[in-house]
C-alpha cells in the first residue's frame, strides 16, 4: 500500500457483502483491469465510489482535489483522464469560472448509452 495505509489492515467488515459497499460494473474488472495503468485504474475507482457508491449521476471535483484524494501528482491525474477519455471509458464535462480559468469538472464513466 502507498502512504496512507499505515499499519497492518483490518480487512474487509463480517457484513461487507450486505452493507458498506459498492456496486461496481463486472465489465471493469473483465475489460479493463489489467489494460490500463494503475493511475488510470484509480481514477476508475475514485469516479465508480464517487457515483455508484452514492447512487450519484457524476461526481464534480477538481484535478487538484482528485490528485489529493489519489496521492498523486496533477500531471499523473492529467494524464491518467485524458487517456481513460480518449478510449472512451470517461465522460468529463469541463467548466471555466467568469475569469475563463479552469474550473470544477463533472466525471463519469461511459454508458454503452453515450455517443
Amino acid at each position: 500500500m502507498r502512504s496512507g495505509g499505515e499499519g497492518k489492515w483490518q480487512g474487509v467488515p463480517d457484513d461487507a457483502p450486505f452493507r458498506h459497499f459498492t456496486p461496481t460494473p463486472d465489465i471493469l474488472f473483465d475489460r479493463l483491469l489489467g489494460n490500463v495503468t494503475p493511475a488510470e485504474w484509480e481514477v476508475i475507482c475514485y469516479v465508480v465510489r464517487q457515483t455508484y457508491g452514492w447512487k450519484a449521476p457524476a461526481h464534480a471535483v477538481s484535478i487538484r482535489a482528485l490528485a489529493r484524494a489519489l496521492k498523486r501528482s496533477t500531471s499523473t491525474i492529467r494524464q491518467a483522464v485524458a487517456r481513460l477519455e480518449q478510449r472512451g471509458v470517461l465522460l468529463v464535462e469541463r467548466s471555466r469560472g467568469e475569469d475563463g480559468t479552469p474550473a470544477v469538472n463533472v466525471y463519469r464513466l461511459r454508458r454503452q448509452s453515450d455517443p
